[in-house]
């Protein structure tokens, strides 16, 4: 509901991320991925400048994203957790606040 009239308000654009981002692996620019089988987010450094790609909440992020081969990375569960799993922009706090933490 926050959100609700804020859209009308603000240009938005849509961009295939998928030359863009083979362009930055080309260019070895860093790509993190939020993905189930990656690496512990909190026991990872990530870099400051780079890419984060977070999927859609029932689609995750596509295969041809994927077949670029991000650096995957999760969010671990607290040991008392019973959560199955985080909309896009509760992982993206998440991931952004544990990256601000653990960045070289």
């Amino acid at each position: 509901q926050a959100s609700m009239g804020s859209v009308f308000r603000m240009p938005v654009f849509y961009q295939d991320l998928l030359p863009i981002l083979t362009q930055a692996k080309a260019e070895k620019v860093p790509i993190h991925a939020a993905l189930l089988e990656g690496k512990n987010v909190y026991k990872t450094r990530l870099p400051k400048q780079g890419y984060l790609i977070i999927g859609n909440e029932g689609k995750g992020i596509s295969t041809a994203i994927v077949d670029i081969q991000p650096s995957p990375v999760y969010i671990a569960p607290a040991a008392h957790s019973k959560a199955e799993s985080l909309n896009a922009a509760i992982a993206t706090a998440v991931l952004l606040s544990a990256a601000h933490g653990n960045s070289f």
